[in-house]
Order: structure tokens, then sequence, then C-alpha cells
């Protein structure tokens, strides 16, 4: 029984531990320096390349993480996009708001809340948890958009 009772401890606490938040930091900061060196297309999206160009930069930072670009960083980054996109949606909905020096999603009623998972389900447990790494989310968004009108200009 102890063992069941660990390995399902070990595999919650994973995604919590320092280490691991560093090197989740670690991979934001892979991003903007990716956007910063024109990996971003002319759509917006990463070029071909860019998941081994990530894999290389948190290797040469957390040389013991053993992260590859698929399917580690391919996965965290879908899961971050589909979190952005349900942030920043519910930004524009009424009783909804996001609270930037925490991470806080502040729902005033409930019912706003059940309102907005009838638009976006994959919502569903985000008013439970921090999301301090939206900031850095927008950021990144914002560097393709900026490179983007850059490109339109000329």
């Amino acid at each position: 029984m102890s063992s069941q009772t660990s390995s399902h401890t070990s595999k919650r606490s994973r995604n919590s531990t320092p280490s691991t938040r560093r090197t989740w930091r670690t991979l934001i900061d892979g991003l903007k320096e990716l956007c910063v060196n024109g990996w971003r297309g002319d759509n917006g999206t990463f070029k071909p390349g860019y998941l081994k160009e990530l894999e290389c930069y948190l290797c040469e930072h957390h040389p013991n993480s053993r992260l590859k670009g698929e399917p580690h960083v391919l996965s965290k980054i879908k899961y971050w996009k589909k979190c952005y996109a349900s942030i920043a949606m519910l930004k524009s909905r009424s009783g909804l708001e996001f609270q930037y020096s925490d991470g806080a999603i502040i729902v005033d009623d409930p019912k706003f809340w059940d309102d907005f998972l009838k638009v976006d389900p994959n919502a569903k447990n985000m008013n439970t948890k921090k999301w301090p790494m939206f900031v850095d989310w927008e950021e990144i968004n914002d560097m393709s958009l900026g490179f983007l009108l850059i490109l339109m200009a000329t």
C-alpha cells in the first residue's frame, strides 16, 4: 500500500518540485529567445526545428533533465497554449477577471464561471489554480504579433 501511495504522490508532485519549476521557467526563457532570434514564421507559429533548438537550450541550462523536444516540450507547449487561450478569453467576459499580481482567476459569481465553461469546457479546473506564467505567455504571443506587424509594414 505504501508503494501505491508514494508513486501517486511522486507523480502528482513531479510538476511542482522546485527543479521542475526552474526547468519550465527555462523553457519560457528559451521560447522568448527563439522569438527574438527570428524563429517565428510569418503566420506567428514557430519555424520547423524549434523543438530541437528548445531541447538544446534546456540541455544547456539543465543537463540532467533529459527532456526531449518530442514528447516533453511539445506536450508542455500544447498545454500552455490551451491554458493561454482560455485565460485570454475569460479576461473579456463580465464577472471574470485575471489578477496579474498572483496569477489568480477571479470569479465574481459562480454563475459567470458556469456560463464560461459552456463556452470553454477545457477551463474546467482552471479557477482553482494560479497562473503566474500567463504574463510570459502574453509576452511570447505579443512578440510574434509584433514580428508580424514589422513584416506587414515592410
